[in-house]
C-alpha cells in the first residue's frame, strides 16, 4: 500500500508539474501575443500619424510655391530641402522641392502626331554627349515613345525609362537628374544646370554654359532676351526664343516623415496653371 501510496504522490507531482509547464507556456504565449499586438498597433498608428504628417507637409509646400509664384516674375530656385526636427527628438520632417522646368523634357523629342521633333531631339543627342551616354539611347527613346511613328504615348514619369531594356541601368541612373515629363517643355534658363544648357544649342559649350550660370548667379534673367547680355551668346539668343522661359511652373515635392525606425515618403509632381495646381504624380512609400 506504502508503494501504490508514494506512486500515487509521484504521478500527482507529475501532473501538477505538467499542468503548470503547460499553464506557464499558455501564459508566456498570450503575453507573447499581447506584445506582438500592441507593438503591431502602435507601429500602425505611427504609420498613420506619418503618413498624414508627410501629406500635410506636401500641401504646405504647395502653399508655399504657389505664394512664391504668386510674387515673382521669374524663378531662380532650382532646389531646396527643408530638414525639421525637435532637438533631441526622435521625430524628423524632410521636406524637399525640385524645380522640374530645370530640366530637359523627353516626351518633347516627339511631336503629338507620332513624328520626331529633330530640334528636341538634338537636343537630347548634345546631352547624352556631354554626359558620356551612349547617344543612340536617343533612338531607343523616341521608339519607346512613339512605336510607330503615328501616335505619341508619352512618358508619365522618367523612371519609365528604365522599361527600355536596350539601355544600361546605369545610364539612366545618369540621365534621371536632368530629364523630366512635367510641364511645357521650356527650359528655365534660371535654374537649368550646365547638361541641360549645353543640350541647347549645338554653339553652347562648357565654357559658355559656365558664363552664363556666373552671369544668373550674380543677376537673375528678368526676361528671355536678357540671355544675349552674356558674352557670347548675342546671336544666340534669337535661336532659343520658344524653347526658353525665365519662370518654372513644373515642380517636384519630397515628403519625409520619420519616427525612431518607422518612415513615411511622398513625392509628388505639380504644374501650376493659371491659379490653380494639377497633381500629376503621387507616390507614398
Amino acid at each position: 500500500m506504502q508503494g501504490f501510496s508514494d506512486n500515487s504522490r509521484g504521478s500527482a507531482f507529475i501532473v501538477t508539474l505538467l499542468m503548470t509547464a503547460l499553464i506557464t507556456a499558455a501564459i508566456v504565449e498570450f503575453a507573447y501575443s499581447v506584445y506582438v499586438g500592441t507593438n503591431i498597433l502602435y507601429n500602425y498608428r505611427d504609420a498613420k500619424r506619418l503618413s498624414v504628417l508627410a501629406d500635410s507637409a506636401i500641401y504646405i509646400a504647395l502653399d508655399y510655391i504657389k505664394e512664391y509664384l504668386s510674387k515673382m516674375k521669374y524663378t531662380n530656385l532650382q532646389s531646396v530641402s527643408i530638414p525639421l526636427a525637435k532637438e533631441d527628438s526622435p521625430e524628423a520632417l524632410t521636406v524637399t522641392i525640385i524645380d522640374e522646368c530645370a530640366k530637359f523634357n523627353i516626351n518633347t523629342i516627339i511631336n503629338e502626331n507620332g513624328s520626331r521633333n529633330d530640334i528636341a531631339f538634338n537636343g537630347l543627342l548634345r546631352l547624352l554627349k556631354h554626359l558620356g551616354i551612349d547617344q543612340r539611347a536617343a533612338s531607343l527613346i523616341a521608339q519607346h515613345i512613339a512605336p510607330n511613328s503615328t501616335k505619341k504615348h508619352p512618358l508619365y514619369t522618367p523612371d519609365a525609362l528604365y522599361r527600355i531594356k536596350a539601355i544600361a541601368p546605369e545610364d539612366i541612373k545618369k540621365l534621371l537628374p536632368f530629364i523630366t515629363v512635367y510641364g511645357n517643355g521650356l527650359i528655365n534658363i534660371n535654374t537649368a544646370p550646365e547638361a541641360v544648357l549645353i543640350a541647347l544649342s549645338e554653339e553652347i559649350d562648357k565654357e559658355l554654359a559656365g558664363r552664363i550660370i556666373c552671369y544668373r548667379d550674380n543677376a537673375p534673367f528678368t526676361q528671355t532676351a536678357d540671355m544675349q547680355k552674356v558674352t557670347g551668346m548675342e546671336g544666340i539668343t534669337k535661336t532659343l526664343l520658344g524653347r526658353i522661359s525665365i519662370r518654372s511652373t513644373a515642380f517636384t515635392v519630397q515628403a519625409r516623415a520619420s519616427y525612431n525606425s518607422l518612415s513615411r515618403e511622398i513625392n509628388t509632381a505639380v504644374v501650376f496653371e493659371s491659379k490653380s495646381a494639377a497633381i500629376k504624380y503621387w507616390k507614398e512609400l
